[in-house]
């Protein structure tokens, strides 16, 4: 701001002769020229950054972009990546906004034209040949969001979408495997020879089953009867687990179903008055139909049926998240 001052000033000072003129010209320019040379470095240095950063940028939207279209096993381990590629874009960000007080650009090759106009008076061309960088207010229009910002956002949102249809890919499957798991044990319980036996063994054990599902029908296999069998008929108890899911996804129960389906209602209305927390739908569909696959006594024809209505209420419910 100094030199640029003493460019006006220059300009209005009263003409001298001219190797007098010329030596104060060479005089000012010692001091000024440093200072334009280092802003002129300066300038050169934050294009440098700016480029970095620009291809850092880019780098990390490349990522996400390969990302969103990785495979279903890798999606479904990609929330750290997501997490890292986020925290590194964060950075650039902080790192591209402009420091509080950054001085306007000046023009800076005027000097480098001789110092004179063409009446050889030692001085500096007219202001108004600088490029003027306000706006018509006169004011510095602000800093712009970085326009990249937009893009990683379409991006991050499209690796979270990819990431939620690959989750729900998979809970499908588990669906169907735990169905599968279901019709094994129940052949297994109506074979009559121990080959037989072994043989759903090693069906089973081959499936992919989740965790918590593994674990359920593990005990089923190791038991001949249902423990509850005394307290509740097995066909009741599955009957009410269809309702259940029925009620989860919205959907109306059948007919010979209504009284069982006022009764879950009821349960539900008092649990919710007394403030429980309702469970999300898929999750406790999912976890119904695990439930029914444990039921050892429920007659093999029953048990299709009710799991058909219990993945019909799963399609709804995921269809509606």
């Amino acid at each position: 701001e100094l030199a640029k001052r003493a460019q006006a000033d220059w300009k209005r000072l009263p003409r001298s002769e001219r190797a007098v003129d010329d030596a104060l010209w060479i005089e000012l320019r010692a001091v000024i020229d440093p200072l334009f040379a280092q802003q002129r470095e300066s300038e050169v240095a934050e294009r440098a950054r700016s480029l970095e950063a620009e291809s850092a940028a880019q780098a990390i939207l490349t990522e996400l972009d390969g990302l969103a279209a990785a495979d279903a096993e890798r999606l479904l381990h990609a929330s750290a990546h997501l997490d890292a590629l986020q925290t590194r874009w964060r950075a650039l960000s902080a790192a591209s906004e402009p420091a509080a007080g950054t001085p306007e650009r000046s023009k800076s090759d005027a000097f480098a034209r001789g110092g004179r106009d063409a009446g050889g008076s030692g001085r500096m061309r007219d202001a108004t040949e600088r490029r003027d960088s306000r706006g018509k207010d006169g004011h510095h229009p602000r800093a712009r969001a970085n326009p990249l910002d937009a893009r990683f956002e379409a991006a991050s949102a499209a690796v979270l979408s990819a990431q939620q249809n690959a989750l729900r890919q998979r809970e499908r499957q588990h669906m169907q495997l735990i169905c599968e798991a279901g019709a094994l044990l129940d052949q297994r319980a109506a074979a009559t020879d121990e080959a037989s036996v072994v043989a759903f063994d090693q069906q089973l054990d081959a499936l992919a089953l989740p965790p918590d599902a593994r674990e359920a029908l593990t005990k089923r296999r190791a038991s001949r009867s249902d423990e509850n069998a005394d307290a509740m008929a097995a066909g009741d108890r599955g009957e009410r687990l269809a309702v259940r899911a029925e009620l989860d996804a919205g959907i109306d129960s059948p007919a010979a179903s209504v009284d069982v389906r006022r009764d879950e209602q009821m349960q539900r209305l008092a649990a919710k008055m007394s403030g429980k927390q309702v469970t999300e739908p898929r999750a406790t569909i999912r976890a119904g139909l695990i439930k029914l696959m444990t039921l050892t006594d429920l007659p093999p024809e029953t048990r299709p049926l009710l799991q058909e209505r219990i993945l019909s209420a799963y399609t709804l419910a995921a269809g509606r998240e």
